[in-house]
């Protein structure tokens, strides 16, 4: 009989309750008729098939059923339905949009085959691989690498008149393609030949740039495209969404011919495959022993500086997000489980308010579990409704996310109508309706009046408890903010206009011409309306990550020290608001003909006795190249952020642009803060030479917001959920003392009908309120300590929260709780007991 009744409890409560009864009877006379074991065992078999039967009927008769009923009580009640669905499509469609950039980071699948096997190599290997044939000893040697592949990335400049453009492109080995498992789409691959010196005038195009430069036309392939005036012969279109590595453009197998390609990097990156069935852990132990036996031979060099390390590839690419992802999911589960309970108490006030509807329903048979089920099934529908809200909530998230927050690789884009999203999503819905419904359900079982203003006061502390910690987040991130924009980067940014300009290609990518282009353009663009000065560097600070750095040392001190190399042209400093702390610029005469000079910042000055101490002494290359001249100090810049501000400052060293003439620089004008030159700029550089390609023109401090981009988003996204847990948390203390005050009215009136001041009414209820909220300041400030070290993950200059951190927060959520219940309380006042008792 135990297992009629198991399944008996399968069928939905309002169907047993009606015929549950006369079933279980039906199935004791079978069972007494059936004949032996045999006929029992098919009596089993024939009840479990007709469960099956009509199992689905009778849940979507009474779900339908109780869909109606849900649909007329909305209506009845249409201002808390909206409240709740409101809170609730914010919470979901906030929490789903943050998912969608943390699951195209962490989760979504790499267009690579199996990706699990691919290792990205961190070593400095540049000495020892300087031809395809030592890199293929290498690699046929490894006793844990199946197959590797070399890349660099640098920009080029591709021309296709009239119309140039900088484009990032990747020199590879031959096997690159192949060892990711990438199929190319149209056309070929790379052949081993083509990695040969002088035989690769060959590339392969990414299926974006494919579409931005030649419209997807097919007939490209075969066709020769000038890349910084060299002609490439395009032999194929990589699969689409496939930039690897840093959203290129396209890739050539010119690795090791250093000779083919201008601007070539000497630092290569190396990603492998592992063998077969070969776990990370032991490939890290094979590579360890590797790099020990190399440095030993002499092979490697090792750089104290630089750690070498073995790391998957997966979390090679998500490093930008992968450390937050964490912080992030941690407030994702907070304001999720605040509008939880904010749902959960608008139902119990609803609820509150058809205690009659439920004591008739009761007395008409319906069971405690088939009312349970109804509000069960509410909550659910409302929290299925706020979830379709939710997607387009979703869809504006992911917007601003796309803005501050850009994918790195096509790959990784940010999708809405994506299966691992919208299960998220739906999931979401689907435990927010359990959880909300769930509380009420339990509440009204017995002594409903007890366990409701219980769980009211619960969820009340639950509230305040993560509105207090979200809140202490918003103060600390928007702090390390504030921080960032504020901290004194050692230039002004304001009233700078920037154009990035680069000579490969053209005829003047030689040393001379460059020199005299270079010269040129800023004369002329010093004498632009409102221009007070204007300069060239190499590299601008803040702008890029790309840089050179070498050791060096003041000559006579044997401290050396490691320094970025900038090369810039007198009045450059002046046009970024950079200024000296001794010495003098550079001067037009600082040329390639007089004696090599250099400027140093206070952070390398530092390193040998201070900005006094190092002033006309000469600067040593540890590594110094034939013929090349030690340079003399001539002056001390005032340290400014010039890789990122969040990463402090270096030693720096600057040459003068006539004495180390890039052929791609940055040029610096100086203006009135309220004037916009950027087309002018643009005109007196195309007139002054067509063919150039001009990137970039931008005001400087755009650039500095591009840089500040990540923190930004994670700023919006954590003060968002400290403002709306607030928004949620003042309506439960409000919804929480309304209801106080409508299920008590019967005792309030008493309470006035016997001489009691309405003044001690409102404290009594406010005293029987304060030590919900009491309980939920406390907790959530003693929670604020371990919460700001997990906000250190989000942004790098968030410092570890002080306890002070939370008293503006639990100070202000006191003060505006005991506020509103006291607002709340003024309705005692019209209270007429009279009427009141006549009404009970």
């Amino acid at each position: 009989m135990w297992f009629f009744d198991l399944l008996l409890r399968l069928y939905p409560c309002g169907f047993r309750t009606e015929y549950g009864t006369a079933l279980r009877q039906q199935f004791l006379d079978e069972w007494a008729a059936a004949p032996g074991l045999p006929g029992r065992a098919l009596l089993c078999l024939q009840s479990v098939w007709e469960f099956l039967l009509v199992w689905p009927h009778i849940t979507a008769s009474e779900l339908a059923q109780d869909a109606r009923y849900a649909w007329r009580s909305w209506r009845g009640r249409a201002a808390v339905t909206a409240l709740a669905v409101a809170s609730l499509s914010l919470a979901i469609g906030v929490s789903t949009g943050v998912f969608s950039i943390i699951s195209a980071t962490l989760y979504r699948s790499l267009p690579f085959a199996h990706a699990e096997e691919l290792v990205e190599m961190h070593v400095h290997y540049d000495d020892v691989f300087n031809s395809p044939a030592s890199f293929q000893r290498w690699q046929s040697n490894s006793n844990y690498l199946a197959d590797a592949a070399a890349m660099t990335i640098a920009e080029f400049t591709f021309s296709k008149p009239p119309a140039t453009l900088r484009i990032k492109l990747a020199q590879v080995t031959a096997n690159f393609f192949p060892l990711l498992g990438a199929q190319i789409r149209h056309g070929r691959g790379f052949m081993a030949i083509e990695e040969t010196p002088g035989k690769g005038d060959v590339a392969v195009l990414s299926n974006a740039f494919f579409a931005q430069a030649f419209g997807s036309d097919l007939n490209v392939i075969g066709q020769k495209i000038l890349i910084d005036g060299r002609p490439l012969t395009v032999v194929g279109i990589a699969p689409p969404a496939f930039d690897f590595p840093d959203a290129v453009a396209l890739w050539t197998p010119t690795l090791f011919d250093l000779d083919r390609m201008p601007n070539h990097s000497n630092t290569f990156k190396l990603v492998g495959r592992l063998k077969p069935h070969l776990s990370f852990a032991r490939a890290s132990q094979a590579f360890d022993a590797e790099l020990i036996s190399m440095m030993r031979r002499g092979d490697l060099r090792s750089d104290p500086e630089y750690r070498p390390r073995l790391t998957p590839i997966r979390e090679q690419l998500s490093w930008r997000i992968s450390k937050s992802a964490s912080a992030l999911f941690a407030g994702i589960f907070a304001v999720l489980l605040i509008a939880c309970a904010n749902m959960a108490n608008l139902m119990l006030t609803s609820i509150a308010g058809r205690r009659r509807e439920f004591q008739i329903r009761e007395a008409l048979g319906a069971g405690g579990g088939r009312i349970g089920k109804q509000i069960l099934t509410e909550c659910l529908m409302l929290a299925s409704l706020s979830g379709l809200i939710g997607l387009a909530v979703a869809y504006i998230t992911v917007q601003i996310g796309t803005r501050f927050f850009p994918p790195a690789f096509a790959f990784q884009s940010y999708e809405i109508l994506d299966t691992q999203v919208l299960g998220f999503a739906c999931l979401l819905s689907l435990l927010c309706g359990l959880v909300s419904g769930a509380v009420p359900a339990i509440a009204r079982k017995r002594n409903w009046a007890i366990r409701a203003s219980a769980f009211r006061h619960a969820l009340l502390s639950l509230q305040l408890c993560l509105t207090v910690v979200l809140l202490a987040s918003s103060i600390g991130i928007g702090q390390a903010l504030l921080r960032l924009q504020r901290m004194d980067l050692g230039f002004d940014a304001s009233g700078t206009t920037t154009a990035t300009i680069s000579l490969m290609g053209t005829a003047r990518a030689n040393p001379a011409a460059a020199l005299a282009y270079l010269n040129d353009s800023v004369a002329r663009l010093r004498l632009l309306p409102g221009v007070t000065s204007a300069g060239a560097i190499d590299f601008l600070p803040l702008a890029t990550e790309s840089y050179g750095a070498d050791g060096y040392r003041v000559q006579s001190s044997a401290k050396p020290g490691v320094a970025v190399q900038v090369s810039a042209s007198p009045d450059f400093f002046a046009s970024i608001g950079a200024s000296l702390a001794n010495g003098r610029d550079f001067l037009p005469t600082d040329t390639a003909s007089s004696a090599p000079v250099a400027i140093v910042n206070e952070a390398f000055a530092k390193l040998d006795g201070g900005t006094r101490a190092v002033l006309a002494r000469k600067l040593q290359k540890m590594t110094p190249g034939k013929d090349e001249k030690s340079p003399t100090i001539v002056g001390v810049l005032r340290n400014i952020h010039f890789i990122g501000a969040q990463n402090g400052v270096f030693p720096q060293i600057y040459r003068p642009l006539a004495q180390s003439t890039p052929t791609f620089f940055t040029i610096a004008v100086r203006h009135s803060p309220n004037s916009e030159l950027t087309n002018e700029i643009r005109a007196t550089l195309r007139a002054l030479a067509p063919d150039v390609p001009v990137y970039d023109i931008m005001p400087f401090q755009r650039r500095l917001d591009q840089s500040l981009a990540r923190p930004n988003f994670y700023t919006i996204v954590i003060v968002f959920f400290g403002v709306f847990s607030l928004f949620l948390t003042l309506i439960n203390v409000y919804s929480v003392c309304a209801n106080a005050i409508d299920q008590r009215q019967r005792e309030l009136a008493m309470r006035l009908a016997v001489g009691a001041q309405t003044k001690q009414v409102r404290t009594m209820i406010l005293r029987q309120m304060l030590p919900a909220i009491a309980i939920g300041l406390a907790a959530g400030f003693f929670l604020i300590a371990p919460t700001s070290s997990l906000l250190t993950l989000l942004i790098e200059t968030i410092r570890p929260g002080h306890w002070s951190v939370g008293l503006p927060p639990v100070a202000a959520l006191g003060a505006i709780a005991a506020l509103a219940i006291w607002l709340k309380t003024r309705s005692i006042l019209r209270l007429d007991p009279a009427e009141t008792l006549r009404a009970q």
